[in-house]
């Protein structure tokens, strides 16, 4: 089971979100299609860089996720 995504205060208050919304989190990489993607509920705010994505290793594999690569995050509801 997904423990959620945590994002930083930045990008919280940039998508205008709530803990417990939704959230879509895809490769950047558009050829994939959404083939490399989760929807998650947003656990809360994270303390680390602007721009990070904090996932559980779970939902790293569900979304087949690389380390290296850039994700898209979306607000579903």
């Amino acid at each position: 089971e997904s423990a959620g995504v945590f994002l930083s205060k930045h990008t919280i208050e940039e998508l205008r979100v709530n803990p417990g919304d939704i959230i879509y989190i895809s490769d950047a990489r558009w050829w994939f299609g959404g083939l490399r993607s989760i929807q998650v509920h947003l656990s809360g705010a994270h303390d680390g860089e602007s721009h990070e994505v904090h996932l559980n290793e779970a939902d790293i594999k569900a979304g087949h996720f690389a380390f290296d690569k850039k994700l898209s995050v979306e607000v579903i509801m």
